[in-house]
Formats: structure tokens, C-alpha cells, sequence
């Protein structure tokens, strides 16, 4: 937990916390998904009649695996971004020591 702190104030961005932090988010993430699917559904019946009932019934889930799928990608997205930083820089400090 330090070093998460620490990495807060680190004002260089030498360490990233997104790539710690990233299981949190995509929780969060599938938490809200699934209180705006469940209000989508309770609405769609609450409304009644075919349009209601197209909400509940065709719409939420469409919403649902569409919203899942949007979340992990972007999720993934992002830890391939630092990854990919993470091995540049890596690569880096080894060609700097070749050259010396």
C-alpha cells in the first residue's frame, strides 16, 4: 500500500498505478453496467406495453454484453499502453548499457 502512495506523488510518472489499479476500475466498471442494465430492465417493465416490454426483454441485454465488451477492451487497451511503455522502457535502458 506504500508503494501505491508513493506512487501517488510521483511527479516524474515513473510508476504507474493505472496497472494496479486497473481490477478495481473494471469492477467498478461492471457494477455500474449492471445497476444501469437492472434500472433498464425495471423501467422497460414498470412502462409496460410492447415498447416497455422491447426494453426489458431485447434492448438491456443488447446494452448489457455491448457495455461488458466495451469496458474489458478499454480496460485491456490501457494495460496494453503501459506494457508497451514498460518494454520501451526496458529496451532502453539496455541499449544505453550496450553503449557504454
Amino acid at each position: 500500500m506504500s508503494g501505491l502512495v508513493s506512487s501517488l506523488f510521483d511527479f516524474s510518472f515513473t510508476d504507474f498505478i493505472t496497472s494496479r489499479l486497473i481490477k478495481i476500475l473494471y469492477v467498478i466498471l461492471l457494477i455500474g453496467i449492471g445497476i444501469v442494465s437492472l434500472l433498464m430492465f425495471i423501467g422497460g417493465l414498470s412502462q409496460g406495453g410492447a415498447v416497455g416490454y422491447f426494453m426489458a426483454f431485447i434492448l438491456m441485454p443488447i446494452y448489457l454484453v455491448i457495455a461488458v465488451l466495451y469496458a474489458r477492451i478499454m480496460c485491456e487497451l490501457l494495460i496494453i499502453f503501459f506494457r508497451i511503455s514498460e518494454t520501451l522502457t526496458e529496451i532502453n535502458g539496455k541499449i544505453s548499457i550496450n553503449q557504454q
